[in-house]
Formats: C-alpha cells, sequence, structure tokens
C-alpha cells in the first residue's frame, strides 16, 4: 500500500494537470445546453477521484487477487504510462499533446468506473451474505 502511494502521488497530480488542460471552455450558441448545465473543472476533483480509484483497486486486489488481480496491474500500468507522458510534455507539439492527453484521461476513466463497479458489486456481496447471516438466526 505504501508503494502505491508512493508511485502514485506525482500522477496524481499529473492526471489533475492534464485533464484541466484537456478540458476547454464550451462556447456555443445553442440554447439547449449552457455552461451552467456543465461541472466545472474547479468542482471535480480528480485527485480524489484518482485517490479513491487506487485504494478500490487496492481492496480487489487484497480480496481476490486471482480476479482483481489484472485489473489492479492495468491500472498500475496506465498510470506509470501517464507519469511517462507527463515527463515529455514539453517536447510534443500541442495537438498531439490533446490527442494523448484525451486518450490517457479516457483510459484511466473507464478503468476507473470499471474499478468503481466491481468494488460496489463486492460490497453489495458482503453486505448480502450480512443479512442472510442475521436473517437465519
Amino acid at each position: 500500500m505504501r508503494r502505491s502511494l508512493f508511485i502514485f502521488t506525482p500522477v496524481f497530480l499529473v492526471v489533475s494537470l492534464l485533464v484541466g488542460c484537456a478540458v476547454k471552455p464550451v462556447t456555443t450558441k445553442s440554447t439547449v445546453t449552457t455552461n451552467k448545465d456543465l461541472i466545472p473543472v474547479e468542482q471535480y476533483d480528480y485527485d480524489k477521484k484518482l485517490r479513491q480509484c487506487v485504494a478500490e483497486s487496492d481492496y480487489l486486489a487484497k480480496k481476490d487477487k486471482t480476479k482483481y488481480g489484472q485489473v489492479n496491474t492495468a491500472l498500475i500500468q496506465i498510470l506509470s504510462g501517464v507519469k511517462a507522458y507527463s515527463s515529455q510534455l514539453s517536447q510534443i507539439d500541442e495537438k498531439n499533446k490533446e490527442i494523448i492527453t484525451s486518450m490517457y484521461v479516457y483510459q484511466v476513466n473507464d478503468l476507473c468506473n470499471s474499478i468503481s463497479q466491481f468494488y460496489l458489486a463486492e460490497v453489495k456481496k458482503d453486505l448480502n451474505r450480512i443479512v442472510d447471516k442475521t436473517k437465519s438466526n
């Protein structure tokens, strides 16, 4: 667990920076969607979400290494890729930077959403076991 936090602390900052750079203000003449309908980047705590994702992934890997070990490994690999990519940001063309950053943000968000679903399913199973035990007593 300490190793995970040590590795991911700089990655949290990088992902936050990358996500902040990838999000652009919406300018539209449409009356259907306005900027008020969107969540401002400042209100969405990416560091907190990423820490939660890592914690959930670590929990799942400890609970069932066979079932969730690959998911945990995938998260570590993606975050390591983010860290390596962020060290090269100054050497990457702006248009390519937008594309690559968006791909990393999507991959991290997609995997973290899956991890959250797995986590909720495991918690639900645990709660159902507790409820079943109390009903049988």
